[in-house]
């Protein structure tokens, strides 16, 4: 029976080492540790690619309808990752780079929102991004919507 534990032992240290290998390896060709193939596919474009002025007009309608939930629907800033999951996952480059150039909104449609929520609002595993001056035409567009609402009433 000590022989076979000891086995166990064994195997379970080569397997470990072998594992750290592959992260060293992984490390060594410059991809983050934890991901395949390094980057995500398309990452600089999904960071806050520029949207187009229908985009922006479809987009500020579907905020004031209310099937877009955004970062500004967050009443504490903490609570920002714990509804939009995938942010309290980005680590390294993709995280530093999200420092220095900074999102303008984080944006979701609702339908795409989890079975759970957290603190009354909803939780989103997947989420888009908008810079900083789409934003601005966004929710400028936003508060034009609702101001042409109150104005018909």
């Amino acid at each position: 029976m000590k022989e076979t534990k000891k086995e166990g032992k064994e195997e379970r240290k080569n397997i470990k080492s072998g594992d750290d290998r592959k992260k060293k390896e992984t490390k060594k060709e410059g991809k983050e540790e934890g991901r395949e193939g390094g980057k995500i596919e398309g990452e600089k474009d999904v960071c806050c690619k520029p949207l187009s002025e229908e985009e922006i007009s479809n987009l500020a309608e579907d905020i004031y309808r209310g099937s877009v939930f955004t970062d500004r629907h967050v009443h504490n800033p903490e609570d920002v990752p714990m509804v939009f999951m995938l942010l309290a996952l980005i680590e390294g480059e993709t995280l530093e780079r999200l420092r220095k150039d900074p999102p303008g909104m984080i944006y979701e449609y609702m339908d795409k929102a989890g079975p759970m929520a957290i603190n009354g609002m909803p939780m989103f595993l997947s989420l888009r991004m908008a810079n900083q001056e789409d934003a601005k035409k966004v929710f400028e567009r936003v508060r034009k919507i609702g101001e042409a609402v109150k104005g018909v009433k």
